[in-house]
This record gives C-alpha cells, structure tokens and sequence, in this order.
C-alpha cells in the first residue's frame, strides 16, 4: 500500500510541474503575440498618416502656447505704398499716406495770365479695414491755402459681387474723373472734366462680377458736391456706372485690355451756376451772369473705352449735360427768366511706354528705379484733343455773357511723364486753346493761347 501511495504522489508531482511548464510557455506565446500586435497596430498608425499627408498626430491637441497666443494678438509694421498696420488675425489693417503735388504754369507769347508756382494738393489720410468686412478711408487736403475734407467714407466690402459705401467720396462716373492724379496721363485732366461730377456725399452699391469682366455702381447723392453739409432740397441726384472688360481674364495681349462702358446721372438741383475755365491755363472761357441758379432737371450722360495693348494705351470719352436754369434781373425780382442750356465735351489720347513696361491705368512700376536700381525709370510720352461747347440759348437768354465768352473751344496737349520710382514723378505739357469767336481776356479778344505745365508729385 504504501508504495502504491509513493507511485502516485510522485506522479501527481510529475503532472504538476509539466502543467506548470505549458502554462509558462503559453503565457511567452502571448506575450509575444502581444508585441507584434502592437507593432503592427504602429505599423498601420503610420501608414494612415502618411496617407492623409501629416505627421502622427497626439489623440488629445496640445494647448497652444502662452507665445503663440500672444503673437496672434499683436501687429505687424510694414511699408507698402505707405505705412502699414495689420493684427495678426487680419481682422484689423490700417494705411497712412498721403501725396503732395506741386505745379507750375507759363503762358508762352503775349501774356494772358500770371506764370506761377502753386500747391495744387497737399493730402494726408489714412484708410484700412475693420473685422475684414468693413472699409474706411478719410483724407484732408491742405493745398491751395485751405483745408477740406475730400474723403470720408465707410463701406462695407464682403462680397466682391455687391459692396456698399456711405460718406464723401467721387460720383461713379467717367474714367478720366474717377482715376487719380496720381496716375492719369496729363498733368490736367481734359476740359470734359468741366462737365463731369466729382465728390459727393451719398450711398452707392458697386460690385465686380464674372471674373471682373463687368463692373458696375449705382449711387444716390445730395448733388451739392463735397464738404456741403446739407442738401439743398429734398431731391437727390442718382448716378449709375457700367463698365465691360469682356476678355479681362484672358491672356491675349491684344483683347484682355480692351474696356467700354458709361455712365449717367439725373437730379433736380437749386443752386448757384458758375463761370467756366480751362483747366490748364485757367482762363475764364464762359462768364455767367450774375445771379444765375439750377432750378430744376440737370441731367448728364458719358460713354468711354480704352485698350491697353503692351506699352500703349488709347482712351476717349464724351460727355453731354443739360440742365434748367433761370435768373433775375439787378433789382427786378418779377423779371425771372427761365430756359435750358446744353453743353458736350469729348478727347481722345494715346500715351506709350518708351523704357519697356505695359501701359497700365493706375500706379507706375518702373522695371529699373532711378539710383536705387541703377536705372532710369519709366518714361512716358502723350497726346491729347479734346472739345468743349455750349449752344447759343445760354447767350440768348442772358445766362452768359456773350461779349467776354466764347461758345466752345478746342485743347491741344502733348506731354511727358517721367516716373523715378513708383513714387516719384515728373510731368511736363505744352497745352493750345483755340476759343471759338474769341473770348476777353486782360480787356482783349483772343482767339488762343499756348503754355506749358509742370507737375511734381511724390505720395506714398
């Protein structure tokens, strides 16, 4: 008995050390299927980043640190045709700048007016956005011996199919009037500028659609003109502008600088009407009657086109206005006379580019600027015609006076830019005026005149 009892106790023990060594082995089994698991499951983690093109990422995103918080709150300084400030969210950005234009004027021959030296602008302001969506702008003007708002305007700019602008700023009407003179071909702008609306306070809707082939704007203004701080009536002048550029997006060199469009404005305004001079040389050319006023309709219609192909531009427009006028007599308040008087003005110009560049509409980038880039910058050339004239009813009915006007004229300029750097120009024009039938100037009739003008301009 006792040795069965020795037999099995000894297999008992047997049986448990060889269950002690399976169980072993099969916990190194899984633990080393374990591990290739893990490396597999690695394995894949990395083959999905790559797949998805970033880095592995952490399952929870780290916090941001306190000096990446810190430099998303403040403002970057830089110089882009002026100062800039923008936040480093691009919810804020800020520009200042500003121009100051100094001219020149010398009649050539027999003396029609004073040859001078005049500040003909001395401009400072500054404009940006505000939460991305919204524009501001407000310059001064301290040229000419006084200071005057030209722009103040808010907007609102989100949507580049429809934005809006409330405040002072250029009527939506003509090329030559809207373009800066910064940047336009001639020292003065062409006596169809007479007859164009400047600055205003109002409303306007404007846009740019199918890739910037068409713009438009469509406004509703006091029709005092600028820096007037009340309208004159309850009526208001509405102003509407349509400009196709129907290859702007292609590449074409001949047809993607080809543009046409116009422009009308209609209103009923009381106010005083004045003389009318050329802008070049100043000469009173259309002396008013004293006392003469608006009274009702004035309407205006403008067509345009340009085509900038390489470095020429060629650009002309016309304008016709027409409106109701009426006067009194010294004295006579029962002798009101009522009537309508017309008046039209057109030019043409072409200006080519001689050092290189593209002709372009507004700011000038010389390819090489003069001193910095050792070269000489960028050189235009420039020639103009251009017509005014009125119908006889204005004499007729004593709104002028006949005897110190003429009926229209005709204006001859050919002229050079030198731009330096884009900042920086230079301008010279000889300008002709044939008045038609004459006009008084200094107790004489003349039937013209010749001059020449001079512009410099720095801005930023």
């Amino acid at each position: 008995m006792t040795g069965i009892r020795l037999v099995l106790v000894s297999f008992a023990v047997a049986t448990a050390a060889l269950a002690d060594e399976a169980l072993e082995a099969r916990l190194k089994a899984m633990e080393a299927r374990m591990e290739q698991l893990a490396s597999e499951n690695a394995s894949l983690r990395a083959e999905v980043d790559a797949l998805k093109g970033r880095a592995p990422q952490p399952a929870e995103p780290a916090a941001a640190k306190p000096e990446e918080k810190k430099k998303d709150a403040e403002f970057s300084v830089g110089w882009k045709d002026g100062f800039q400030l923008k936040s480093g969210d691009g919810n804020f950005t800020a520009h200042v700048g500003g121009r100051v234009e100094v001219q020149s004027r010398h009649f050539i021959g027999e003396t029609r007016g004073s040859d001078t030296f005049f500040t003909r602008a001395a401009r400072v302001g500054a404009d940006g956005t505000f939460y991305k969506d919204y524009e501001y702008k407000v310059e001064g003007d301290f040229g000419r011996g006084s200071a005057q708002v030209q722009d103040g305007y808010l907007g609102w700019k989100r949507h580049p199919e429809y934005s809006l602008r409330i405040g002072q700023f250029k009527e939506p009407f003509s090329l030559e009037t809207l373009n800066s003179t910064r940047y336009m071909s001639f020292v003065e702008r062409s006596p169809m500028s007479l007859l164009a609306p400047g600055r205003d306070i109002g409303l306007m809707l404007h846009g740019k659609a199918w890739e910037d082939r068409l713009e438009y704007a469509l406004g509703v203004f006091n029709g005092n003109g600028r820096n007037v701080a009340s309208d004159a009536n309850d009526d208001k002048d509405v102003v509407a502008r349509l400009v196709l550029k129907p290859f702007a997006p292609s590449e074409d060199t001949w047809t993607k600088g080809i543009r046409v469009g116009g422009a009308i404005t209609y209103g009923s305004e009381k106010q005083a009407f004045g003389n009318l001079a050329a802008p070049d040389s100043g000469t009173t050319f259309i002396t008013m009657t004293t006392g003469v006023r608006s009274r009702e309709d004035r309407r205006r219609l403008n067509v345009e086109g340009a085509w900038l192909v390489g470095p020429l531009r060629l650009q002309g427009e016309a304008t016709w206005m027409d409106l109701e006028l009426h006067r009194f007599a010294a004295g006579l308040p029962d002798s009101k006379v009522e009537g309508d008087a017309e008046f039209g003005s057109y030019y043409v110009e072409a200006l080519c580019v001689l050092t290189g560049e593209d002709a372009v509409l507004e700011r000038r980038k010389p390819k090489k600027n003069l001193l910095s880039d050792g070269g000489i910058g960028q050189v235009e050339v420039a020639v103009r015609f251009s017509q005014f004239w009125t119908d006889e009813d204005l004499f007729e009915e004593g709104f002028a006076t006949e005897a110190r006007s003429a009926d229209g004229y005709d204006n001859w300029t050919a002229g050079v830019n030198w731009f330096l750097n884009p900042y920086v120009r230079v301008s010279l024009n000889y300008f002709h005026n044939e008045f038609w039938d004459g006009v008084l100037i200094n107790g004489k009739s003349e039937e013209d005149e010749d001059g020449v003008v001079t512009r410099f301009c720095v801005d930023f």
